[in-house]
């Protein structure tokens, strides 16, 4: 199995564009991390990770150990190899959301690999490679790239997709607490 990972993520590498047909639009409010979007209420996100995870309601983890005061504005699920974080906040429209979510497995080399192939399965080719106009590995998805800094999706107030150094996010800064 892992001799055919490392050739694998190698030939969809390869596929990836070069550096002068970046930034492509990429709508990235259509996608889902752990099945989560931003945008959904707290119950529908619990629901969509516990069904992705297959795990027990009872072991999603509520709060934000680095902001308690304005717990539970997270919440956390895992099973053996995957940990998905999702924090939410009070959208203008005064419903608490979701408007940030990080998916991150437990680092391998094997891990890492599988998961690069995966996030260009699933999301097809990004917007841009990081590694073009930054020194942090990685690439981004979003609609409206900022086509006149690098890297093109940085503080876009819409969904962007993220990959880099083993991590997926899909955040909405326009979701996100002001």
């Amino acid at each position: 199995m892992r001799r055919f990972i490392l050739p694998l993520c190698l030939a969809m590498a390869s596929t990836l564009a070069s550096a002068d047909e970046f930034p492509r639009a990429v709508d990235a409010a259509r996608f889902d991390l752990g099945g989560v979007k931003p945008g959904m209420s707290v119950a529908e996100a619990v629901d969509a990770a516990v069904n992705h995870l297959h795990i027990d309601k009872a072991s999603v983890e509520f709060g934000d150990p680095s902001q308690p005061e304005k717990s539970p504005g997270a919440f956390r699920a895992r099973n053996n190899s995957v940990r998905l974080t999702v924090n939410f906040s009070s959208a203008p429209s005064g419903r608490v959301v979701v408007y940030s979510v990080r998916y991150t497995m437990k680092f391998t080399t094997e891990n890492l690999a599988s998961m690069k192939a995966l996030v260009l399965e699933k999301y097809g080719p990004p917007t841009n490679d990081m590694a073009i106009t930054t020194t942090r590995s990685g690439w981004e998805w979003c609609q409206h790239p900022n086509r006149d800094s690098a890297p093109w999706c940085f503080g876009l107030q819409e969904p962007v997709l993220r990959y880099y150094d083993g991590t997926i996010s899909l955040d909405d800064l326009s979701l996100a607490p002001k």
